[in-house]
């Protein structure tokens, strides 16, 4: 290291250089013993993000250096050059650095910060006087932490700094994280890829690069795993995708994909679906193997998941046979009753079953058994209410917002139920001495993690809906217990009739 006036020297006097230095580059008059009382480091000092400070105005670095040190923070050194700053920040490894713009030497504040920036990965805020373009300019190139205009106040400085640190951390944790999923991409022996949900490559191994014939990752980025399917294995894929976001995962499914050069090959896909902290789906994660060496591995998980399929539709389909029995029983009491609210109660259970029995039906579906396509549901049990309630269709119309919302049985049986009580109130409620009106059912995610279904209508309201909500109605009361089973909530509206909003977690 060339002679310079701020030396640094080596041994124990190291920490009294980085702890005593003023401003000026010379080491503080002080007798080795109050230097060395200076130096010592008390135990919180530890754990202080420390600070270096580049300034060249003795009156100006010491202020800093108080400021500093009264927020909590510790100054490892103070140098006046670009030069000096760059020998001292290799040394001592800062947290943040404090950069004067123009500094005396050959090697300015800006030219020092950009140093620091690409080869000590140091972050850097600008403390200085000048405002002009043209520093701005050439400051941004740098990519600093922050600007600070002199004089500096102290809530000001704080914040900066601790945004700054904040930051880098935050930069320093996301390259890691990219560099630890890269090396995972690297090390899988399976061609893996990183894409978006609507399967647009964004990272990718070799060995995906190999497989469907591209000369580079760089050419396969950008390109959508989806046209690589079939037409046949895109529509299975497009029709499993909201289920498997909902699940989180594809397991083993076998595609057909068409490589480079017009070449057909038979791979069996994981997909794993990655959310943000939200809970919405932000990224799908591809895994591939040959699917001809696992055929009779891939044949047994078929026919072990058909004869879950079959057993699940065979269950669904005999909890419906009872629901439609237990249907039968009480509309049969309920014509050998003529006390007219023991006959309501009996007709409102008997309807409850139906609406139960119709979600066992389409829980036991060809396609998806287990899960309930909530569209169906809804239009099903639409017709059902308007027959039921003798409802003509040309005066109160039912409109539908519902598209690629599906159910496991665990949310679909509550939510049926919450489902037929609004619309049954509304039908019974809204339309008191009306023909015509609207009865709309909505339905869509909410947060990625979440359903959201309003129910709500234009008539003239449910009369005393808070009292309803209150006095213990079984239909009111029923829905509170099945909105606490979702853990959810449900909120009322009023406006141009009433609507009930459902949100729960799925």
């Amino acid at each position: 290291m060339k002679e310079k006036s701020n030396k640094i020297i080596s041994g124990q006097d190291l920490s009294v250089a980085r702890a005593c230095q003023e401003p000026s580059g010379r080491l503080s008059r002080k007798s080795s013993s109050e230097r060395a009382e200076d130096s010592a480091l008390q135990a919180g000092d530890l754990v202080k993000p420390r600070i270096l400070i580049v300034e060249d105005g003795m009156i100006m670095a010491e202020d800093m250096r108080r400021r500093c040190e009264a927020l909590g923070y510790r100054v490892a050194a103070m140098v006046a050059t670009g030069e000096e700053a760059l020998d001292v920040a290799e040394v001592v490894q800062p947290d943040l650095v404090l950069m004067d713009v123009r500094r005396s030497g050959n090697i300015d504040g800006v030219e020092a910060a950009r140093r620091m920036h690409e080869e000590l990965d140091l972050p850097v805020v600008y403390v200085t006087a000048y405002s002009d373009d043209a520093t701005l300019e050439r400051a941004k190139r740098t990519e600093p932490f922050g600007y600070l205009l002199k004089p500096v106040g102290a809530r000001e400085l704080h914040t900066t700094i601790e945004m700054a640190l904040h930051r880098h951390a935050a930069e320093q944790e996301l390259r890691e994280s990219h560099a630890l999923a890269r090396a995972l991409l690297e090390a899988s022996p399976d061609p893996v890829a990183l894409t978006d949900v609507q399967g647009r490559v964004i990272s990718c191994n070799p060995r995906y690069v190999d497989l469907l014939g591209f000369s580079s990752e760089s050419e396969a980025t950008g390109t959508s795993f989806l046209e690589a399917l079939s037409t046949q294995d895109l529509r299975r894929w497009t029709k499993s995708l909201p289920r498997t976001v909902n699940r989180g995962f594809l397991e083993a499914d076998e595609f057909t994909l068409t490589c480079a050069g017009g070449r057909f090959i038979r791979q069996r896909a994981n997909v794993c679906v990655m959310k943000d902290r939200h809970g919405t789906p932000r990224f799908l994660l591809l895994s591939m193997r040959n699917a001809n060496g696992s055929r009779r591995r891939g044949t047994n998980q078929q026919r072990a998941r058909r004869e879950e399929a079959a057993l699940m539709k065979q269950v669904h389909q005999r909890i419906e046979k009872n629901l439609s029995l237990v249907t039968s029983v009480l509309q049969l009491h309920s014509r050998r009753i003529y006390d007219p609210s023991t006959q309501h109660l009996l007709r409102g259970c008997g309807s409850r079953m139906e609406a139960l029995s119709l979600a066992q039906r389409l829980l036991s579906n060809e396609g998806h058994p287990g899960f309930m396509d909530l569209r169906d549901y809804v239009e099903s049990l639409g017709s059902m209410l308007f027959d039921t309630h003798a409802m003509s269709p040309d005066g109160i119309d039912f409109n539908l917002h519902i598209d690629g919302i599906h159910l496991a049985a665990d949310k679909a049986m509550p939510c049926c139920l919450i489902a037929h009580e609004l619309i049954t109130n509304a039908l019974q409620h809204a339309f008191a001495g009306r023909s015509t009106g609207a009865v709309t059912v909505s339905a869509y995610r909410s947060n990625g993690n979440s359903v959201a279904i309003s129910v709500g209508d234009n008539g003239i309201g449910i009369p005393s809906a808070r009292k309803l909500e209150t006095n213990g109605k079984i239909g009111f009361e029923l829905i509170r217990m099945l909105t606490d089973q979702l853990h959810g909530s449900l909120e009322r509206a009023n406006g141009e009739g009433t609507s009930f909003t459902l949100t729960f977690p799925v």
